[in-house]
């Protein structure tokens, strides 16, 4: 039984490292592809006057990095909801051989006397490279997060400033006309 729940333990090991390799390259990707939307962005500075009605239309770069944001979002919940999954599912392993070891707490050098010299080193590497590819994972997402957070800063200002361009165009008048009404003043 014990072998045989390090068995899936290494299992899951093996299916999720390829996935958080795949999931890093795909931050990555993003993360260039942020970059060069902001260096982008701010090569091709342009003032719109705030009457005209270039201020109010999103520009083509500004809806491929809508599509992206939109893209990126799905892609990191629902490969966060399949980290999370195998993560517990692991979790769960672990709090099993800890009760069938008799230890309160998982360490990878409890196994050893279990398993096979080639097969501790497999697993050790197994669960030290998942760590390591964690640990990029995080560290991209962390870098990521804040871009997008300034860039979304930067939409909600400009968007301030139309509807303010938006108030003072209508300050002195209506932009509904009204309909004409007859007034009987011989009553």
């Amino acid at each position: 039984m014990l072998k045989k729940t390090i068995n899936f333990l290494l299992e899951i090991y093996q299916c999720l490292l390829p996935q958080c390799e795949q999931h890093l390259a795909v931050l990555a990707e993003y993360n260039k592809m942020l970059d060069d939307y902001q260096t982008s962005k701010q090569d091709k500075k342009v003032l719109f006057h705030p009457e005209t009605a270039d201020a109010l239309v999103l520009t083509e770069q500004e809806e491929i990095f809508d599509a992206l944001l939109q893209k990126f979002s799905e892609t990191r919940a629902q490969t966060f909801a399949s980290f999370k999954l195998n993560i517990d599912k692991t979790s769960q392993l672990k709090d099993e051989l800890c009760q069938a070891i008799g230890v309160l707490q998982f360490r990878n050098e409890l196994l050893e006397p279990y398993l096979s010299a080639t097969e501790y080193r497999q697993f050790c590497e197994s669960h030290d490279a998942l760590g390591i590819t964690l640990d990029k994972i995080r560290e991209m997402d962390q870098q990521i997060i804040p871009k997008i957070q300034t860039e979304l800063e930067s939409v909600k200002i400009e968007l301030a400033r139309v509807r303010g361009v938006k108030k003072m165009k209508f300050a002195y008048g209506s932009p509904v006309s009204r309909e004409p009404r007859f007034i009987d003043k011989s009553k």
